[in-house]
């Protein structure tokens, strides 16, 4: 069975309200009918953050995904910027769970590429657009606008300059046209 956006939203709605009830800990986020993968959420105050930091992985070995979001305790929870980035970042990794079913995935285990090429990549353009979809549809954004946000607010994790990551969003919607899934 495949998950829907009714269903990343149900387990954003799940794990937002533990975010915004609990200083840390891990909870496991689940939906009705949907028993297949173990999604998993920790969350940890740290005074290093400047606001929230907040990353994801499908792990192929034990079919999971594992999120973990840090916040500064220091600081107001932003729930609405936590509720984009959670949608963001379920639609994501669930799509790499759905691309593995699926046979599209590669194994784990391959060399590290450069920013600008990794999200070139067949399987996290198709990741990237579905974490962009998701969040398009919550906000009324487009895709290019989501798609802006997310390099905007995640240099940390990519570490690219604003006109190096402005490149890379027009490439991956050049490459999005180009995939058939």
């Amino acid at each position: 069975m495949r998950y829907t956006s009714s269903h990343i939203e149900e387990l954003a709605k799940e794990g937002i309200s533990f975010i915004d009830t609990h200083k840390k800990g891990i909870v496991y986020l689940e939906c009705d009918g949907m028993h297949d993968l173990e999604i998993t959420l920790a969350i940890a105050p740290s005074k290093k953050v400047e606001d929230f930091l907040i990353d994801g992985d499908f792990c192929q070995d034990d079919l999971s995904v594992e999120i973990a979001l840090v916040y500064n305790p220091n600081k107001e929870k932003d729930l609405y910027w936590m509720t984009w980035a959670l949608n963001e970042i379920l639609a994501h990794e669930i799509c790499h769970y759905h691309q593995w079913l699926g046979g599209r995935l590669p194994r784990k285990g391959r060399r590290e590429l450069p920013p600008s090429k990794y999200f070139l990549q067949r399987h996290e353009v198709e990741a990237q657009i579905a974490g962009w979809e998701r969040v398009a549809q919550m906000t009324g954004d487009t895709l290019e606008k989501s798609a802006e946000i997310w390099f905007g607010r995640n240099v940390h994790f990519h570490g690219m300059e604003e006109g190096e990551w402005k490149k890379v969003i027009k490439k991956i919607f050049s490459l999005r046209a180009k995939l058939v899934y």
